[in-house]
């Protein structure tokens, strides 16, 4: 009877001793399984995951992902590891803190080393949501790729990071090879498919890389370095063609920035403090020429077709815009049927005229650009009929049809300049409320601004250039000025002032009389062009 208990016994540890030794396997196994499918050579870490050092045997806590970030992993070099050795440090995380990911993490980056920034503790933000990411409590060394007043930019875990200033360490990096001028190819709205592709196969040829205007900005101002072989394209607009070769050649397009102006003057950029230079891309621009652009070749400056040898430039004056087709009417002879003016900008645009901002015409006036020789400037005088959503809306609608720009000189204290916004109107001064017929002291019938005192005339249009927000331009009621009310708008601040006089514009003009070519309602299509020039 105890020979037969023994043996059961003895069964019964030998199955229990088997059925661990195959669970402990199994276990193994699971955990071995575990531990691969876990790995990748790119892995998300998650929100709250751990940072661990090696000390010794042992993996100390060092410090937190606040966010979910991706990082790339080194090799395994066991793969029973059950932490991960993170690349491009001497950091690991735990095989359950990561989730594997498909995508590369490639860091798309043309910027160069400004320096490296030592600091003794290591907080890093996103830079686009200024959200904490990473937490580091350890002495780190980081690459600083861009430098601002409050803090860097720096590369770590093949991510970019923000670093806010503290106790930290900069040291420069010497000799650093820098681009001595960057050029910005501003391509034509009707820029052809085969044009396009020319212009991105000659960049990808030179080995060429897109950057924005952003980063134009900040190598200005010296907060970044940026290799050789740059340059930004921009475009109005971009259709699905455009998208496509675009993506198909590796370059992208630069958002305008609002406060920057660009000014076509067909050479390489030489950066001044807030304005850049640009070439055109259009449909008549060589291969021969995109080169010469890349290498920085001065091009030909506009023909001049006056007898003086002097570029004219025609200002267009408008007032009032209706519909008849709608059953409006106007009996004013300055008001324009809006068929014509259609007309008018379908004209320009056709025939490859550049319609000016208001700040390009102001700096070609003071000689500190040049323009293409096909420009004009649409001016629009007071702000009434069809000029504004209030009261007709036919002008803007138009411009931004044909992406053309114009000025309106607004007379601030009649109407709200909220009502003129669009990207494609300047909005500028027509005084403030002296657009009225008056009598002056010797009964000479005129402006009320003439009948007006300095002092008025003072008030009025530093009134008016406080809701215009900008004192480039001004516009004289009915023509008129004296001494007295050009000398009131160079103490405010004007740089430029328009009258009549159906000519041409000139450098050599008045900075304050400006000559312009008034539009009445019976202009034919010959008449307007020959005012064009």
């Amino acid at each position: 009877m105890r020979k037969k208990w023994l043996i059961i016994s003895i069964v019964v540890v030998v199955l229990v001793v088997a059925s661990i030794s195959v669970f402990l396997v199994l276990r193994h196994r699971q955990l071995m399984t575990d531990i691969k499918n876990h790995y990748a050579t790119v892995v998300q870490l998650n929100k709250g995951s751990k940072l661990y050092a090696k000390d010794k045997n042992k993996y100390v806590h060092i410090g937190e992902a606040k966010q979910n970030i991706v990082i790339n992993l080194k090799k395994q070099t066991k793969s029973s590891d059950r932490y991960y050795a993170v690349e491009d440090s001497d950091f690991y995380v735990y095989y359950k803190d990561v989730k594997p990911l498909t995508k590369q993490n490639e860091l798309s980056n043309y910027y160069m080393e400004l320096g490296q920034v030592k600091t003794k503790k290591v907080e890093l933000y996103f830079c686009d949501s200024n959200k904490l990411a990473l937490v580091i409590n350890k002495p780190l060394t980081l690459s600083v790729i861009k430098k601002y007043d409050e803090g860097y930019e720096v590369i770590y875990l093949n991510n970019i990071y923000y670093l806010k200033k503290g106790d930290e360490t900069f040291i420069e990096k010497d000799n650093v090879e820098n681009v001595e001028a960057i050029s910005v190819f501003s391509l034509a709205d009707d820029l052809q498919e085969g044009k396009m592709t020319e212009l991105l196969q000659k960049l990808q040829e030179k080995s060429y890389r897109t950057i924005t205007i952003q980063d134009l900005v900040y190598w200005n101002k010296q907060q970044i370095k940026l290799p050789n072989n740059v340059v930004v394209l921009k475009k109005n607009s971009c259709d699905d063609t455009c998208q496509n070769l675009l993506k198909n050649y590796g370059f992208s397009l630069s958002e305008v920035i609002n406060d920057i102006e660009f000014y076509d003057g067909d050479r390489q950029n030489k950066i001044g403090e807030d304005t850049y230079y640009q070439y055109v891309i259009d449909n008549n621009t060589t291969v021969q020429r995109i080169e010469d652009m890349l290498n920085g070749v001065e091009l030909p400056k506009p023909v001049y077709h006056t007898s003086s040898g002097e570029q004219e430039i025609a200002v267009l004056n408008y007032h009032f815009f209706y519909s008849p087709a709608i059953g409006e009417n106007c009996n004013e002879s300055i008001c324009l049927d809006t068929a014509k003016f259609e007309e008018q900008l379908q004209y320009l645009k056709n025939n490859g005229y550049k319609t000016l901002t208001i700040h390009e015409f102001q700096k070609w006036m003071y000689n500190e650009i040049e323009l293409p020789d096909k420009s004009v400037l649409l001016t629009i005088d007071d702000g009434a009929m069809g000029t504004g959503v209030h009261n007709g809306n036919k002008l803007i609608p138009l411009l931004e049809k044909y992406q053309m720009h114009a000025t309106l000189f607004l007379i601030t204290g009649w109407w709200g300049i909220d009502n003129y916004r669009s990207a494609y109107l300047d909005v500028q001064s027509h005084t403030h409320d002296m657009h009225q017929e008056g009598v002056c002291s010797n009964q000479t019938r005129g402006a009320k601004m003439l009948c007006s005192t300095k002092e008025e005339m003072l008030q009025d249009l530093t009134l008016s250039a406080s809701i215009t927000n900008d004192k480039t331009s001004f516009c004289f009621p009915f023509y008129a000025s004296n001494n007295i009310s050009i000398e009131a708008l160079q103490e405010v601040g004007y740089k430029i002032a328009f009258v009549g006089g159906n000519k041409r514009a000139k450098r050599s003009n008045n900075k304050y009389q400006i000559p312009r070519y008034p539009i009445f309602n019976d202009i034919s299509l010959n008449e307007f062009i020959s005012m064009l020039g």
